[in-house]
């Protein structure tokens, strides 16, 4: 369980204990662990959505993340004993595999089908080497880019329509904090990144002619700020996500006749706040 006392980390006797503040350092000592895979280990988060558009999805629920599979260079989660996590986080982190050495820790896998955009049935996007942080890293270094497109073919009930997804997915070290606190709890040493996935969906419907209509114009659909903590690993993870369809769309498949059974638009914020670890 976690210690009752941390104590803040003192740089050439210019900063002190402080709740988010940023340190004036660029580096963090290559020797500590921000995300400790030995198996065993435990994390219980307090997990809270908040929609303003769907009050429907507003929910309070808890994950307990432990390492399913650990070696010398890479580990695995497990989120409730194999069932879907409730976190956005636990739920991509949960879907790979990580791999790591001193100084960065890297992850492969597939980023689940998003809230509300159930439409684009079989849609993943890949993380492939995708790098979840960089304890060297610079303030606001991008740590990942990639770009990609996928095409689709989605059943609309009344057409099969040809999708066309572009997207790109970012990671970027946003800062180092001296100490961070999460539900009460003082942590020390933070590293702060930011996940962004931008995207926009085309598709050809045939009219007579065949008729390119943007489905979603280029968004940020999902941003991530996640905390790491010395010795602890993930503290606190924000994730926003939220689209809107354009409304041509909209109105070309009420011409068309085909029902709408989804939404047109989405916004929801999903927290994950450390409760307790082992």
């Amino acid at each position: 369980m976690k210690n009752t006392t941390l104590f803040c980390l003192i740089v050439f006797l210019f900063n002190s204990c402080s709740t988010d503040d940023s340190t004036s350092n660029n580096q963090i000592n290559s020797a500590v662990d921000y995300f400790p895979n030995e198996i065993g280990n435990i994390w219980n988060y307090n997990v809270e959505n908040i929609s303003q558009s769907n009050p429907e999805l507003n929910t309070n629920t808890v994950d307990v993340v432990s390492i399913e599979s650990s070696n010398e260079s890479s580990f695995s989660l497990d989120v409730n004993n194999g069932e879907i996590a409730n976190g956005t986080t636990n739920l991509i982190f949960s879907n790979g595999t990580f791999l790591v050495n001193t100084e960065t820790l890297i992850f492969n896998g597939d980023l689940p089908l998003l809230s509300g955009l159930e439409i684009f049935q079989d849609f993943e996007i890949a993380f492939t080497d995708f790098v979840v942080y960089d304890i060297n890293a610079a303030l606001n270094t991008e740590l990942y880019f990639s770009e990609d497109t996928i095409e689709q073919e989605v059943d609309l009930g009344e057409q099969v329509i040809p999708f066309l997804l572009e997207y790109n997915l970012s990671n970027t070290h946003i800062t180092y904090l001296n100490s961070l606190n999460v539900n009460e709890f003082e942590y020390n040493d933070i590293i702060q990144t930011e996940i962004k996935l931008n995207l926009s969906v085309s598709a050809v419907f045939d009219l007579g002619i065949p008729i390119t209509q943007s489905i979603l114009n280029t968004q940020d659909v999902l941003v991530i700020n996640n905390y790491y903590a010395k010795d602890v690993g993930l503290i606190k993870s924000v994730a926003i996500q939220e689209f809107t369809l354009n409304p041509t769309f909209i109105t070309l498949l009420n011409t068309l006749g085909i029902d709408i059974d989804f939404p047109t638009s989405l916004e929801v914020e999903n927290t994950q706040n450390l409760d307790s670890y082992f």
